[in-house]
């Protein structure tokens, strides 16, 4: 049988009011869970991660980044784990 793993990835900005539920339903399913997060530090969204092992964290708070080379970006980390085939999901943390 083949290793397979599904990962989520998300892109998120001050999204702490979602954060914990977003994560806790895609723990019960994902392998992993990517986010891309721009926090600006005006929540508590960098202490929801820690709670979540499943989590990789890539944080910018520096100068914005378009939102289609950080999808880019996640896209190409879930390419990185090493497995024989990947199932890839897309969601928006707030529209769990």
């Amino acid at each position: 049988m083949p290793d397979t793993k599904i990962i989520v990835t998300t892109l998120v900005k001050d999204e702490a009011w979602m954060l914990d539920r977003f994560l806790a339903t895609c723990s019960a399913f994902a392998d992993h869970i990517i986010v891309s997060d721009e926090s600006t530090g005006l929540d508590n969204s960098l202490d929801i991660y820690k709670k979540y092992s499943k989590v990789i964290l890539f944080h910018n708070s520096g100068t914005p980044v378009r939102g289609d080379i950080r999808r880019k970006f996640v896209f190409d980390e879930a390419r990185k784990i090493p497995c024989d085939k990947r199932i890839i999901i897309a969601i928006d943390s707030d529209e769990i």
